[in-house]
């Protein structure tokens, strides 16, 4: 009798230690299928997040291709003007700061693409651009007020201010100068007001030419700002802008060196049409 009451306890425990088993197992198994759930959703969540950043760098960087093309054809598109010029750079650096805003990862990629495209804008001022027309003259400024790394490239390598200033900016200087050399050769720089000031006792030439003519002289000195104060090409471009332009005073005036003219002859070919 009392070995049956013993078994039937034994069986009623261990009915017990099974059901709470089962409801254990019950729980664990809620967990585990809450949990997977929870990491399924945040796996998705990661694949569509995923996804939408490689929607939006293939956007950015369709935009950014779009942009270069258009800014390349300024030269070329004579209906472009100088404002949608400085929107495309606008729009250019706000694009490749997006891109590290989407992906993180992409920083050095993109200082790799504001390299690239600043040796596209180098290449476009220094050979596409005709800096015998203002509006090309004013794309080169706007590009070096703009693009800080096209700054910084030209600042590496001052053979590329060389190249612009010794050959663009002093053949358009001496071309401009050629269609009033009286007017050009009396021309005063008033460091008061940073203004030109021509002489009243000779004619100007119209307007448009007195704008590109200013336009280049403020743009040769903006580059040539970029070399150091002591540099020897410095003074070797000074010399350059005023043999192009034959005007000591206003070259004096504007860069605070210059060459006196009982030296011209140590400089031949330079100065032969200046007075």
């Amino acid at each position: 009798m009392a070995d049956s009451e013993a078994r039937r306890k034994k069986v009623s425990n261990c009915g017990d230690i099974l059901g709470k088993l089962v409801s254990l197992i019950s729980v664990l198994i809620l967990a585990f299928t809450f949990i997977f759930s929870v990491y399924q959703y945040r796996s998705q969540q990661r694949d569509l997040l995923k996804h939408e950043q490689v929607d939006q760098m293939i956007k950015i960087q369709s935009q950014i291709r779009d942009d270069t093309k258009g800014i390349s054809q300024f030269p070329k598109d004579k209906s472009q003007t100088i404002s949608a010029a400085e929107f495309l750079l606008t729009d250019l650096d706000r694009l490749l700061q997006n891109m590290i805003a989407v992906d993180g990862s992409k920083a050095t990629a993109v200082n790799e693409d504001r390299k690239k495209i600043s040796g596209i804008l180098y290449n476009l001022v220094n050979e596409d651009c005709n800096f015998d027309e203002q509006r090309d003259v004013l794309l080169s400024i706007r590009v070096l007020e703009s693009w800080d790394d096209y700054k910084e490239q030209l600042k590496k390598d001052p053979t590329k201010i060389w190249d612009l200033l010794a050959v663009k900016y002093t053949d358009a200087l001496h071309k401009a100068r050629g269609m009033a050399p009286e007017y050009y050769n009396k021309l005063h720089y008033n460091k008061d007001s940073a203004e030109l000031e021509p002489s009243p006792y000779i004619k100007p030439p119209d307007e448009s030419k007195e704008r590109h003519f200013e336009d280049l002289v403020r743009g040769f000195e903006k580059h040539l700002n970029l070399l150091d104060s002591d540099s020897k090409d410095r003074k070797q471009l000074i010399m350059r802008f005023q043999a192009a332009i034959c005007n000591q005073d206003l070259t004096q005036a504007r860069f605070g060196w210059s060459v006196n003219r009982k030296d011209y002859q140590d400089y031949p070919g330079w100065f032969d049409l200046c007075p």
